[in-house]
């Protein structure tokens, strides 16, 4: 995941979507690097991870929600 975090950090959210395709596009090969047969018959987790990323969902300005401290 710090592939991905290094090379989402260069991307912002609503810039173009050829971007957020190229970037699932080397996720994938990093994920192949790392378990060639990971990829090959999944219809689920990654291939749902990586349609998610080539959209752009996974790149947002927004901070994620943390919990406020109580007064």
């Amino acid at each position: 995941m710090a592939f991905f975090q290094t090379e989402i950090s260069g991307i912002a959210a609503g810039a173009d979507p050829d971007a957020f395709e190229e970037l699932a596009d080397s996720l994938s090969m990093a994920i192949e690097r790392i378990d060639p047969s990971a990829l090959l018959d999944d219809s689920g987790f990654w291939r749902s991870l990586l349609f998610d990323v080539a959209i752009g969902d996974y790149c947002g300005d927004e901070k994620p929600d943390r919990p406020q401290p109580s007064p």
